[in-house]
């Protein structure tokens, strides 16, 4: 079974990020706050760089809860990289 135990996130005032369950083995949900109603991807990248799993939802102005899929991913790190379309913000 698929096991993700650490994941590495960068920490931003403009859309507040949090991941549970951390460690996860199917699925994360990120919590995050959007001023405006935008467009976010959600990419997980391996130690290496290399995209892994991409997820684009569109959320709205205010606190979001968004539940991912990670049943694909083998166990290990990850790196979440989360972007909005709107600011061309990198979390």
């Amino acid at each position: 079974m698929p096991y993700l135990d650490h994941l590495i996130l960068k920490p931003s005032k403009k859309a507040i990020v949090s991941v549970r369950p951390i460690p996860a083995s199917s699925t994360v949900t990120v919590d995050l706050y959007s001023e405006i109603d935008n467009v976010f991807h959600f990419t997980f990248l391996d130690v290496l760089g290399r995209a892994l799993l991409n997820r684009i939802e569109n959320v709205a102005l205010g606190n979001q809860s968004i539940e991912l899929n990670i049943s694909s991913l083998s166990s290990g790190t990850y790196i979440l990289l989360v972007s909005d379309e709107v600011n061309g913000s990198q979390y």
